[in-house]
C-alpha cells in the first residue's frame, strides 16, 4: 500500500511539474503593462489600469519578458521614441497594442524620429496603433538588425510634457479625422491630342535621362574607374551571422509622415522601415499586414546587404539577404515616392495590396511595387493605380539582380507605364523572372521597356554586360498601352498575350538586342503585330464588355476566337487565372482562362482618330522598311 501511495505521489509531482512548465512556457510570464497618457503616472508600476504609466518612451529600458503585453489606452496621445532592448520569442512574443474604448492610440513622431524603434530585438507584435506627426516631418516604425550596434549608441530627444492635440499637419491643434485619407479629385480623361503630347514628352524624358547618365558615368562605362575599398579591421571582430526574427506589424495606420523630397528621404523618415546592415546582419520572418498608409513620403521600405551597395559584407543571396518578409493586405495612397519596396530579400511576398496615386514626385527613380537585389519574390493579387513618376512609375519592375521572381494577378491601370527598367544596366544579372495573368489598362505615358540606367560605380568592370535571362511574359492582357520594347533579353518568351492598341495608334510591340527570344501566339488588335512575332492571332479578342474602368469587361465571351488557343509556356503556369478560374490542361489567350461568358456590351471600340491612323500607317511602313 505504501509503495502504491509513493508511486501516486511521484506521478502527481511529475504532473504538477509539467503543468507548471507549460504555464511558464519557457520563461513567459504573460504580465500586462498599461499606459494611459491622460491619467497615468510614470512612477506607477504599470501593472494595472489603475496604476498605469503615463508615457511609453520613458519605459524603453524596462526589462520586458517573452509573453508580456504593453497596452496603450485608446483615445490617448503618445510621443517620443519607444526603444526597447528586450526580446520575445516566436511562440511568446512581446505585444504592443491597446485597451479600452475609442479611437486607436495616436503615436506622434517627435523631431523626425520613429515612434517605435525595434533594434536588434526578436519576437515583437505591434497591433492596432495610429502613427502620424504634427508637421509632416516624422517616422513611424523602424525594424533593424545591425551587427555591432547597441542601444547605447543611440539617443533620442525627450518630447515636451504636453503635446498639441493632433490635427492637420499644416495647422497643429485643429482636429483631424484619423484613418480617412485625402480623397483625390477625379481626373478628367485625356484627349487624343493630350495622349500624343504626353507620349512625346515621355520619349523626351527617357532619352534625356539616358544621355545624361552616359555623360555622368563615362569613366566607369570605359572601365577606367576602380571600385572602392574598405578597412575591415573592426568588422572582422564581429560574428559572421547576426539574425533578428519574428516581428509583426498589423492593423496599424500611418499618415502625414515625412512628405519630403528625395534629398530628405535618406533621414529614414518612413512609415515602416525594415533594414539590415553590417557584417552578417539579416532579418527573418517579418510580417506587415492589414495596414493603411496615406499622405506620406514613402510606404514600406525593406532593405539589406547587397553586392552592389555593400560588396564588403555581401557573401551570397542565401547568406546575406533578409528572408521570409511578407507584406499583405496593405493600402498605400498618395505618396511622394514608392509604395512597397523589397531590397535584398529572399523568399518575400507582397500580396493583396492596393497602391493608388503614388510616386507623385519625379525627382528620383521610384515605382509603386519593385524589387532590387532579390531572389524568389512573389507579388500577387495587387491593384496598382495612378502612379505619376516620369522617371519610372511602372507597375512591374524587376530591378537589378532580381531572380526567380513573379508578378501575377496584378490589376494595373492609369499608371505611367506597365513595365520598365527590368534590366537597368549592363551589370545586373536578372534571370528566371515571370509576369503572368495580369491586366493592364491605360498604362500609356512612357515606353514599356527593359532599359539601361546608371550602374553601380562600386563594382569591377569585369562584372558588367549581362542580359536578362529566361524571362517569361505570358497570358497577360494589355489595353491601350504604351509602345513596348523587349530588349537585353535571352532565352525568353512572350506568348499568349492580348495586345489591344489605343485610340492614338501609338501602341506597338517590338524586340531588339536579344538572343533566342520568341514572341509567339499573341493576339494583336487595333495595332500592327510585332516584327519577328510568329503564330499571330489578328482579331477582335471578343471581350464581354467595353468599360475601361471595369476589370470584368476583359473576360472572354463564349464566342471569342481566343478560347483554347493558348500554348503551354511552362509545366507550372500557376493554379488560377487573373479572375480566379482554375487552370486546366488547355489555355486561352490573355489573362482570362475560363470557358467563356455571356457577352454584355460590345467589345471596346478601336475607333482611331485621323492622326492616330496616320501614325499607325507610318509606323508600319518604317517597321517594314527598317525593321525597327
Amino acid at each position: 500500500m505504501r509503495k502504491l501511495i509513493s508511486i501516486l505521489l511521484v506521478l502527481a509531482m511529475i504532473a504538477s511539474s509539467s503543468i507548471l512548465t507549460a504555464s511558464i512556457s519557457f520563461g513567459a510570464d504573460f504580465q500586462t503593462y498599461y499606459v494611459d497618457s491622460e491619467n497615468g503616472d510614470d512612477e506607477n508600476s504599470g501593472t494595472s489600469e489603475e496604476a498605469a504609466w503615463k508615457t511609453l518612451y520613458a519605459h524603453s529600458e524596462h526589462e520586458f519578458r517573452p509573453g508580456n503585453s504593453i497596452l496603450l489606452k485608446k483615445g490617448g496621445t503618445y510621443s517620443g521614441t519607444f526603444f526597447p532592448s528586450s526580446s520575445g520569442t516566436a511562440d511568446n512574443p512581446i505585444t504592443l497594442s491597446s485597451y479600452g474604448e475609442g479611437s486607436a492610440p495616436l503615436m506622434i513622431s517627435y523631431e523626425h524620429q520613429p515612434t517605435v524603434f525595434l533594434l536588434n530585438v526578436n519576437g515583437w507584435i505591434v497591433d492596432g496603433l495610429e502613427f502620424t506627426s504634427l508637421e509632416k516631418d516624422g517616422a513611424g516604425i523602424r525594424i533593424e538588425a545591425i551587427n555591432g550596434r547597441s542601444h547605447s549608441d543611440y539617443s533620442f530627444p525627450v518630447p515636451p510634457e504636453v503635446i498639441d492635440e493632433p490635427g492637420n499637419p499644416d495647422q497643429p491643434g485643429e482636429p483631424d479625422q484619423p484613418g480617412e485619407p485625402d480623397t483625390p479629385a477625379e481626373p478628367e480623361g485625356p484627349t487624343p491630342a493630350e495622349n500624343f503630347k504626353a507620349f512625346i514628352e515621355g520619349i523626351r524624358h527617357s532619352f534625356a535621362e539616358a544621355w545624361q547618365e552616359i555623360r555622368d558615368n563615362a569613366e566607369w562605362i570605359l572601365g577606367l574607374e576602380e571600385p572602392e575599398s574598405y578597412d575591415m579591421t573592426y568588422w572582422d571582430t564581429l560574428p559572421d551571422d547576426f539574425i533578428i526574427s519574428d516581428i509583426s506589424v498589423k492593423n496599424c495606420s500611418f499618415h502625414d509622415l515625412s512628405f519630403y523630397q528625395a534629398s530628405n528621404i535618406t533621414s529614414g523618415c518612413y512609415p515602416v522601415k525594415i533594414n539590415s546592415s553590417g557584417k552578417g546582419s539579416k532579418l527573418e520572418n517579418i510580417t506587415v499586414s492589414d495596414c493603411e498608409i496615406y499622405d506620406c513620403a514613402y510606404g514600406i521600405d525593406v532593405d539589406g546587404i547587397s553586392r552592389e551597395f555593400d560588396p564588403e559584407f555581401f557573401v551570397s543571396e542565401k547568406d546575406s539577404y533578409n528572408r521570409n518578409i511578407v507584406l499583405e493586405n496593405i493600402t498605400v495612397r498618395h505618396t511622394a515616392y514608392g509604395a512597397l519596396l523589397f531590397g535584398a530579400v529572399e523568399g518575400g511576398v507582397i500580396r493583396n495590396c492596393l497602391t493608388q496615386d503614388t510616386c507623385l514626385y519625379d525627382d528620383w527613380f521610384t515605382a509603386p511595387l519593385w524589387t532590387h537585389h532579390c531572389d524568389n519574390i512573389l507579388i500577387e493579387n495587387c491593384e496598382v493605380a495612378g502612379s505619376k513618376n516620369w522617371k519610372d512609375g511602372m507597375t512591374v519592375d524587376f530591378d537589378g539582380w532580381t531572380q526567380n521572381s513573379t508578378y501575377q494577378y496584378i490589376y494595373s491601370h492609369d499608371n505611367i507605364c506597365f513595365m520598365k527598367s527590368n534590366n537597368y544596366d549592363s551589370v545586373t544579372d536578372n534571370r528566371n523572372n515571370t509576369v503572368r495573368y495580369c491586366l493592364s489598362v491605360n498604362d500609356n505615358k512612357l515606353i514599356n521597356m527593359t532599359a539601361f540606367a546608371n550602374a553601380s560605380k562600386r563594382l569591377p568592370f569585369s562584372e558588367r554586360g549581362k542580359f536578362m535571362d529566361n524571362f517569361k511574359f505570358y497570358n497577360n492582357t494589355l489595353i491601350n498601352f504604351a509602345p513596348t520594347i523587349w530588349g537585353i533579353m535571352k532565352n525568353s518568351i512572350v506568348a499568349n498575350n492580348i495586345f489591344v492598341g489605343g485610340t492614338s495608334g501609338l501602341s506597338s510591340v517590338s524586340i531588339n538586342i536579344s538572343k533566342n527570344t520568341k514572341i509567339k501566339n499573341n493576339c494583336f488588335y487595333g495595332m500592327a503585330p510585332a516584327v519577328g512575332a510568329t503564330k499571330n492571332i489578328l482579331c477582335d479578342p471578343g471581350f464581354v464588355g467595353n468599360d475601361l474602368n471595369d476589370r470584368d469587361s476583359f473576360k472572354l465571351s463564349n464566342e471569342s476566337k481566343l478560347l483554347g488557343r493558348g500554348i503551354t509556356v511552362e509545366d507550372d503556369m500557376g493554379a488560377v487565372d487573373f479572375y480566379g478560374n482554375e487552370l486546366g490542361s488547355s489555355h486561352n489567350i490573355g489573362c482570362y482562362d475560363g470557358d467563356g461568358e455571356a457577352a454584355g456590351k460590345d467589345s471596346p471600340e478601336r475607333a482611331f482618330t485621323f492622326i492616330g491612323r496616320i501614325v499607325l500607317w507610318l509606323k508600319s511602313l518604317f517597321t517594314k522598311w527598317f525593321r525597327l
